[in-house]
């Protein structure tokens, strides 16, 4: 499989146009992959560009959190389902002429009252088969005010939410995962996303401009290392009305998979491609960023033979505290690979596909299962028995600590004889 990361410049968003001949033109320098990774956030700039406000001002943030992922958003975003859903309908059109799986980047889309960040994930058909809300928050992304670009002024703003599941997709045999936003430094997303049979996990995200190698690093690259999985990460460029965006591209693979043990296959953070010139008066050439590589399924499987590292887990360490979500399992005969190194952590559900709304925006939501549940449950219930599990555990060791220094009884005097 062929796989690309693009990351175009705000330029390049500003028209369906622009962004259809940028497209074009780096499908055909990436040698016409399979799979497509649009960079995070793409979704706000598309509505910038499209004529939505933004409300400037200071975020007044600590000079810790600048250097924060999320130190990108502006004191305010707005939320244009109009918007999303032109660039939804681009997406769809785009996959289907060109015959490509698209990771649309992510957006910010309205339920109800509550605001989500969303990647949504589109077949070469054209035909959206879900999404991906990202499941964790930082204090900057909960602090920016929200606000509807159709709803009556005065209107309060939504309240961001964040998701509780995580999802693969199926293309052609392999298992897709897609990490949105910071959910990038939260290992836990891409381990439970590898004990689901994860073969690729796509990362769509915004990194502040100045040198930010050490964070793609602890992002991504280590999810990969650690899962043993491919990796596509891709990363907005440009601004968003508060600092400037970092854009790179890269195609990540376990460091035993690829050259000199780098765990790069492929890594861009210069422009690469231009738009297209259309003829006279065109004038403007913006560039564009574009990382590329053909994934060799062989070469990985060679690393998990040599070192299975999920199979080196130990379940056993949890399964007295939490038997209903490690059970004992057997060995089967007939499994595949994927499905014996999962077998340590009970019973694994098939992702079942979330129906998009008519409308082409808005919360998704899940489509009736038809089989086994969900891997353990929501997310937000595993997540929450991990953390009494550890709390308990904790509190022991806290009172075996408190008695091992509490005073004993006082020593007996000892009575000798001595000198008047």
């Amino acid at each position: 499989m062929r796989v690309a990361a693009l990351s175009p410049s705000q330029e390049m968003v500003a028209s369906d146009d622009s962004f259809q001949r940028y497209f074009a033109a780096a499908l055909e320098k990436s040698g016409h992959p399979d799979l497509v990774v649009l960079p995070g956030l793409i979704g706000v700039a598309w509505t910038l560009a499209q004529g939505s406000t933004l409300e400037r001002g200071s975020s007044a943030r600590s000079r810790r959190e600048t250097r924060h992922p999320s130190s990108v958003y502006p004191s305010s975003l707005p939320v244009d389902d109009d918007a999303n859903r032109r660039m939804y309908e681009l997406h769809s059109r785009l996959a289907k002429r060109h015959g490509v799986w698209i990771v649309g980047g992510s957006t910010i889309e309205r339920h109800g009252h509550h605001a989500f960040i969303v990647s949504s994930v589109w077949r070469s058909d054209g035909s959206c088969c879900g999404a991906q809300q990202q499941t964790h928050l930082s204090r900057a992304e909960r602090s920016v005010v929200i606000r509807d670009a159709a709803a009556r002024e005065g209107a309060p703003p939504l309240s961001p939410a964040r998701g509780t599941e995580l999802a693969l997709f199926e293309i052609d045999g392999t298992r897709l995962g897609v990490i949105v936003g910071t959910d990038l430094w939260h290992p836990e997303v891409g381990r439970i996303l590898a004990l689901q049979g994860a073969d690729i996990i796509a990362g769509v995200g915004a990194l502040p401009s100045g040198g930010r190698e050490l964070l793609r690093i602890a992002g991504l690259w280590s999810q990969v290392q650690q899962n043993q999985v491919w990796g596509v990460e891709s990363f907005l460029a440009g601004s968003l009305g508060g600092e400037v965006c970092e854009g790179a591209g890269a195609v990540l693979g376990p460091c035993e998979a690829t050259a000199g043990s780098t765990g790069y296959l492929a890594f861009s953070s210069r422009p690469s491609v231009r738009e297209p010139s259309t003829g006279a008066g065109s004038g403007r050439s913006a560039p564009g960023i574009l990382a590329a590589a053909t994934l060799d399924e062989t070469r990985r499987e060679a690393v998990l033979r040599s070192y299975p590292l999920l199979d080196h887990l130990n379940p056993d360490a949890y399964r007295g505290r939490l038997p209903e979500l490690y059970p004992e399992r057997r060995p089967e005969d007939g499994r595949n690979e994927h499905d014996a190194r999962r077998s340590c952590i009970g019973t694994v559900g098939e992702h079942s596909e979330p129906e998009r709304s008519p409308a082409g925006t808005g919360h998704e939501q899940p489509a009736e299962t038809s089989g086994t549940p969900v891997l353990f449950g929501s997310l937000k219930e595993r997540l929450f028995r991990r953390y009494l599990f550890w709390s308990a555990r904790g509190s022991r060791i806290r009172g075996a600590l408190s008695r091992a220094r509490a005073p004993g009884p006082e020593p007996q005097a000892t009575t000798h004889a001595g000198p008047a």
